[in-house]
C-alpha cells in the first residue's frame, strides 16, 4: 500500500512541477506498483480474511466497489479512484490542457480520501491482530 500511495502522490507533485521527463519516468516507477498490487490483490484478500476475518477483508477489496466507481468504500476501490484521477492528470499534463489545476485538485482529493482510509484500515487490522493475540495467550 505505502509503495503504490507513496508514487501515486509523487506523480502529483511531478504534474505540479511541469517536468516532463521525471513525470513520464515516474509513471513507469508507479504503473510496477500497480501491476505488484493487482497481481497479488486476491492473494491479499485472501490472507486477511483467513487472519482478520470477512469484514476486515471487505474494508480491503469490495467486489461491490465495481457498481460504485465514484465512492468505493473499500481501499481497493479508492486507489482505483485515485488512479483514474491519476489518469486524467495524465492527459491532461501531456497535452498541455487548461484544465490540468482542476484534474490535480480532484487527484488530491481523492489521494487525501485515501491516506485517510488506509490509516482506518491499518488501525483496524492491528487492533483485530491484537486482540487475536492477546486471547491465544490466554487459552491455555
Amino acid at each position: 500500500m505505502n509503495k503504490r500511495f507513496f508514487r501515486l502522490q509523487r506523480l502529483l507533485w511531478i504534474a505540479e512541477s511541469g517536468d516532463r521527463s521525471s513525470f513520464n519516468q515516474m509513471w513507469d516507477e508507479y504503473y510496477e506498483s500497480v501491476i505488484e498490487w493487482n497481481y497479488k490483490l486476491n492473494a491479499n484478500r485472501n490472507r486477511i480474511e483467513r487472519l482478520a476475518g470477512q469484514e476486515t477483508a471487505i474494508f480491503f477489496l469490495d467486489f461491490r466497489d465495481a457498481t460504485r466507481p465514484e465512492n468505493p468504500e473499500s481501499i481497493h476501490g479508492r486507489f482505483k479512484l485515485a488512479h483514474d484521477c491519476l489518469l486524467r492528470v495524465r492527459k491532461s499534463f501531456l497535452t498541455n490542457s487548461k484544465n490540468l489545476t482542476e484534474r490535480i485538485k480532484e487527484a488530491y482529493a481523492a489521494l487525501s480520501r485515501l491516506d485517510i482510509e488506509i490509516d482506518a484500515f491499518i488501525l483496524s487490522l492491528n487492533q483485530i491482530l491484537i486482540e487475536t493475540e492477546e486471547k491465544m495467550e490466554i487459552t491455555p
